[in-house]
């Protein structure tokens, strides 16, 4: 039996998929979601989407929470990045057309920053900025790797971080 350790929303759905492919799985989520207590630089993120040239989101749960409750046009051109299916999926649910998602195939070896780079490299020049929308602590305050904003940098590109939600 697998036990499914995801927040509840996300451990649901790998329960279910896993089922339908006859593997028992049960959920236990470890991580509790929850929206920000103050959401002002949520809404600063959004009013300067035209700054940026990708939109790199870590998870379902970050595009659906920087997409709730949000009226704002979608930038001509703007290439939003996700590491894996699930967050290809939370976009796309969020309205984000799928052609404007650059992702692993979902049937890749692995979802994480360094297979979404691999795809993506290319599309960073000197100049080029990235928002990485991301879980925050209890806080609010964006937190996790930093793997893909320091190879943005490294191709001279300039990354900026936000949280959409706290865990």
């Amino acid at each position: 039996m697998l036990l499914i350790t995801r927040p509840a929303r996300e451990a649901a759905r790998w329960v279910d998929d896993f089922r339908a492919a006859g593997v028992e799985a049960v959920a236990l989520p470890l991580i509790a979601i929850e929206p920000l207590d103050d959401p002002a630089p949520l809404r600063a993120a959004w009013q300067r989407l035209s700054d940026y040239d990708a939109l790199m989101f870590v998870s379902a749960a970050a595009a659906e929470h920087f997409f709730r409750g949000i009226d704002v046009g979608l930038p001509s051109g703007l290439r939003f990045w996700a590491t894996g299916p699930g967050t290809t999926r939370g976009l796309c649910e969020a309205g984000v057309p799928l052609s404007s998602i650059d992702a692993p195939a979902a049937d890749a070896p692995q979802f994480d920053s360094e297979h979404l780079w691999a795809l993506v490299a290319s599309q960073v020049r000197p100049g080029t900025r990235v928002l990485i929308v991301r879980g925050g602590d209890a806080t609010g305050q964006a937190n996790g790797r930093d793997w893909l904003a320091r190879e943005v940098q490294v191709a001279g590109g300039l990354c900026d971080a936000v949280a959409a939600y706290r865990r």
